[in-house]
């Protein structure tokens, strides 16, 4: 019986999934195949392969990857950059001048993407904590320790109390003001509403400067965030149980 899966599609079994499905990891190029733990290989193989049209459609309408590299275009806090590397320029540097990001290498660098995170995960960390200061005024509390990181599959967390703390993805430095807004406020609205209550989307909507615009560009847009930086190529599919 068939077991090997179609182009593009990877194999990741679930303890707590109750059937077969397909999902699109638009941030690793695939698309995953979720197997309950008890589901044996060739049905899942079969499932997948009944799809296979949607597969393959899915895949080619995702964008093309853009790496950290002369000449790519990054949308910066809602405006386009384009990188423009300085190699050999005798100290190394990032900074925004008009739409463009010039990064400055030392001498006997040659790769900008290392430099070019840094910066992004800087400005992150300053626009985004102003913005969680701003909410977190807004509530009356004092501001949460705030972590920026470069995660995956959400994009942001919060742990409430007295020593509270809310991290957010730095990716968030490359979507619009609105989005960015939008997250921050879902974030510190969790500061008052630990779940995802009629009081919690009140009170997100209250500190979101555009709540609506910035919800629907994340829930359409968000996982085009992932596709900037390294390239990102599809695992191979693999087969067993």
């Amino acid at each position: 019986m068939r077991a090997d899966l179609p182009p593009g599609v990877v194999l990741r079994r679930s303890a707590r999934a109750l059937r077969c499905a397909l999902r699109l990891d638009a941030a690793a190029g695939c698309v995953a195949l979720v197997l309950p733990a008890r589901t044996p290989m060739e049905a899942g193989a079969r499932f997948a392969w009944s799809r296979a049209a949607w597969v393959a459609r899915v895949l080619s309408a995702l964008p093309p990857p853009v790496p950290f590299a002369d000449g790519a275009t990054l949308p910066v806090a809602g405006r386009a950059v384009r990188i423009f590397v300085e190699p050999g320029a005798g100290g190394s540097g990032v900074a925004i001048d008009g739409g463009v990001l010039r990064v400055r290498l030392a001498a006997g660098a040659a790769d900008p993407a290392p430099a070019v995170a840094r910066f992004l995960r800087a400005e992150a960390r300053r626009a985004l904590g102003a913005l969680l200061a701003e909410k977190a005024a807004a509530l009356g509390a004092p501001t949460p320790a705030l972590s920026v990181r470069d995660t995956r599959s959400r994009w942001g967390s919060c742990a409430p109390g007295p020593g509270a703390r809310v991290t957010l993805s730095l990716r968030l430095i490359l979507a619009p003001p609105a989005a960015a807004d939008y997250v921050v406020a879902h974030e510190a609205a969790h500061l008052v509403h630990a779940g995802h209550t009629r009081a919690f989307w009140a009170l997100c909507r209250d500190l979101s400067a555009d709540y609506a615009a910035g919800r629907a560009w994340m829930r359409d847009h968000g996982p085009g965030l992932l596709r900037y930086g390294a390239a990102v190529t599809p695992p191979p599919a693999r087969g067993g149980r």
